[in-house]
């Protein structure tokens, strides 16, 4: 029962780690990057399902890039691992 205890502890300091991160990285970068790449698509004449799909793709590869680049970070400064 005590490991258990223990899994559900480190299971939260995982959480108290990444929430905040993924929340600034998505107002940051994927919001930013969904708005821009579906506007210019859509300017250009590309269908609006091509610019949706194509705009939720690429923003959210940069997302999951800056959320492996601060997984990296983490784990240099503080030795945290998430």
């Amino acid at each position: 029962r005590k490991r258990g205890a223990v899994t559900l502890w480190h299971l939260a300091g995982q959480i108290a780690w990444f929430s905040p991160a993924a929340f600034i990285l998505g107002l940051l970068v994927y919001q930013p990057t969904l708005f821009f790449v579906a506007r210019h698509l859509i300017q250009s004449g590309t269908m609006v399902v091509v610019s949706v799909i194509g705009s939720q793709a690429l923003a959210f590869a940069f997302f999951v890039t800056a959320m492996n680049l601060y997984r990296v970070a983490l784990r240099r400064f503080t030795g945290e691992q998430i």
